[in-house]
């Protein structure tokens, strides 16, 4: 043969090329839609059981009920915080000051802060008078939200005023203080933000140490033991965990939905201009296995969460660097056992606390402590914790 008929045509291997591009661009074609489509029916079936469990995960369901405006504590509260003046110089002074044991004298600082903010401290005592609460938070926007700073500072000049009073040997006036306390965590207990619901923690935390050391160092009378009884049992219901996992799942199963329905619109580069027209199409996929993987992981959040006590172990989430697992970092999954083991502990230290009341109610009333704790069911408590 001549080297002329050794030679292939022309052509020949451009076309072998193109051909294996088509072929490879079918196949990540047909790989793509099976994820898709089975990935979209794997969610539907997750959303199916948390509602059947959880109801609802329309993000429209976290509205709080309107409440009107002479009977909703949140306004007056908001109003309170809103009054406080001078309260960046004390936040660390009061957070240490009421993190310390046994009787420590109110620091000069922290009784000034107390006496400029006077008319904060009446209005706060005056909402208990409000049976109800809507923070007025605008859900389908993030609009409006607890002032949750200026909350944590009201909490601290009732806790300081309190502490003020037993210092001055009046403990139903410290009584009433921590009452309001109480009334300002309880206000919290319907808003579906996870942090809402961290900071009623800390707010409530805060007001059951003050309540345990009421009943340990003084004599309280009938009428202000059953004050704080009557609010403590409001912090009860409902569990500020459930409440703030149920919301984070909502809120952000919303923003995952909308990415998958919505060309154009991504929750993490909505202003980017990159996830958009047929880039947005085409990657779907990977934002419906992003969804499925966060719905699975927060199920079973909740399902230990709403489980029997003593509270099994959290599910292990894998350490790597995937991007499932750079993403899972992003919206908190790991963070949100920190705040369950912080659900816990409120939980706990609401029990004892409630115990504490009730059994120093049974000896105002009988003259000595129950033998049995099964005795102070139902006059004092609703069951034994």
């Amino acid at each position: 043969m001549t080297e002329t008929n050794l030679k292939r045509p022309r052509g020949t291997w451009r076309r072998r090329i193109l051909i294996f591009l088509i072929g490879a661009i079918l196949l990540v074609l047909l790989v793509r839609t099976g994820v898709d489509l089975w990935a979209g029916r794997r969610i539907n079936v997750e959303v199916a059981r948390l509602e059947q469990k959880y109801g609802s995960l329309d993000k429209g369901t976290l509205k709080v009920p309107p409440v009107p405006d002479g009977d909703n504590r949140a306004r007056a509260l908001r109003a309170a915080a809103a009054l406080i003046s001078g309260q960046s110089e004390v936040q660390s002074s009061a957070y240490r000051f009421l993190a310390q044991p046994g009787p420590v004298p109110v620091p000069p600082d922290l009784r000034a802060f107390v006496e400029a903010n006077r008319g904060a401290l009446k209005l706060a005592h005056e909402a208990r008078a409000r049976r109800e609460s809507n923070w007025e938070v605008d859900y389908s926007n993030n609009l409006n939200h607890p002032p949750l700073w200026d909350i944590r500072t009201l909490s601290y000049l009732i806790s300081v005023a309190a502490r003020m009073d037993l210092e001055a040997g009046w403990p139903d006036e410290a009584a009433t203080g921590i009452a309001s306390g109480l009334a300002l965590s309880a206000s919290l207990r319907q808003e579906s933000m996870l942090l809402a619901q961290l900071i009623r923690i800390a707010v409530a935390s805060q007001h059951f140490q003050a309540v345990q050391r009421l009943v340990t160092d003084t004599e309280p009378s009938t009428a202000a033991l059953e004050e704080l009884a009557r609010w403590l049992a409001e912090n009860r219901a409902p569990d500020p965990m459930h409440v703030g996992l149920l919301g984070e799942l909502k809120h952000f199963n919303d923003a995952l939905a909308r990415a998958d329905h919505e060309r154009g619109y991504s929750p993490w580069l909505m202003d980017s201009g990159l996830w958009s027209g047929p880039f947005a199409q085409f990657a779907r996929p990977l934002v419906r296995l992003f969804r499925l993987r966060y719905l699975e992981q927060f199920g079973q959040l909740l399902d230990v969460q709403t489980g029997p006590r003593p509270r099994p172990d959290l599910p292990v989430l894998p350490e790597s660097m995937s991007i499932s697992s750079r993403l899972n970092s992003m919206v908190g999954i790991s963070g949100m056992k920190r705040a369950m083991d912080s659900g816990e502990m409120f939980s706990g230290q609401l029990a004892v606390t409630e115990l504490a009341v009730a059994l120093r109610r049974h000896r105002l009333d009988h003259g000595q402590y129950p033998d049995v704790l099964t005795a102070l069911v139902p006059a004092y408590l609703p069951n034994v914790p």
